[in-house]
């Protein structure tokens, strides 16, 4: 699985890859339209039962948005409103018991 880090004072965001396969756990992972104005739309499918967060990090691994605790089995789709942030690169970060994915997220206004 991913697990994101925050800055070291260069900026960079640091990420470490371990552990099982998450395409065993989330099937399917889409984040559209991105890039896009700021309204995301992720959606997710597992064929197991899955208790994830989902938290959104500038560039200096600042969190922007965060949602916890959603349960779901099969498809989950949700909207994530990030309209009121500037333009620039964040990461999207869903982590569950068992993985812990990233996605780039692109804002362009």
């Amino acid at each position: 699985y991913v697990s994101v880090w925050g800055n070291d004072n260069t900026g960079a965001i640091h990420y470490i890859m371990t552990g099982i396969d998450q395409d065993n756990i989330i099937g399917e992972i889409s984040i559209y339209p991105n890039p896009g104005s700021g309204e995301f739309f992720l959606d997710l499918s597992s064929s197991l039962s899955q208790n994830i967060d989902i938290n959104v990090y500038n560039m200096i691994g600042k969190a922007v948005y965060s949602k916890n605790s959603i349960r779901f089995t099969g498809k989950y789709t949700d909207m994530i409103a990030l309209g009121h942030l500037p333009e620039g690169l964040y990461f999207l970060v869903i982590k569950g018991n068992d993985l812990s994915i990233a996605r780039k997220v692109i804002i362009r206004k």
